[in-house]
Formats: C-alpha cells, sequence, structure tokens
C-alpha cells in the first residue's frame, strides 16, 4: 500500500527557493543562482507569488526584460506545516 503525500513531497525546501522583491523582470530571475523556485513579495515583505525557475527560462531570452515575475506567478500556496 502507499503512504499517504505528504507536504515534504510537493513543496520546495525554503533553502532552494530565492525572493524577489515585488514586480521584478523576469531577467532578475534568470540571472539567480540555480534554483528551484522564486517567491515575490510586496512592499511589506508578504510573499504574494510564486513562479518555477523553469517557467522564467521558458521565456526567450530578449522577451525576459519585459516580462514581469509578476505575471508568470501562481498565488502562493501554504502547507499545513510550513503555517507552523
Amino acid at each position: 500500500m502507499a503512504r499517504p503525500v505528504a507536504a515534504e513531497d510537493v513543496t520546495t525546501p525554503c533553502v532552494e527557493v530565492r525572493a524577489l522583491e515585488a514586480h521584478p523582470p523576469a531577467t532578475d530571475a534568470a540571472n539567480l543562482p540555480p534554483v528551484t523556485g522564486l517567491v515575490y513579495r510586496d512592499g511589506s515583505g508578504r510573499v504574494t507569488g510564486t513562479v518555477h525557475v523553469r517557467v522564467v527560462l521558458g521565456i526567450a531570452v530578449e522577451g525576459r526584460g519585459r516580462t514581469s515575475v509578476t505575471g508568470l506567478a501562481a498565488e502562493p500556496c501554504w502547507s499545513s506545516a510550513a503555517a507552523g
């Protein structure tokens, strides 16, 4: 019998995530060190979205400067383990 799926099975560990301030161009995200996930924050530091780096790298290099990470990101999804 398969074990139940846990949050750790489908989330990205915090050490593999990099944060960007609100509304960065995709170029900024693409130039970060290799990571799995990205989050962006509003002016108060609250995480307002997440985007997988493969989405950013899927944009043509010439279009990254005109593309905002904000437009690529999904709503953040919090696991009960992360909520504390």
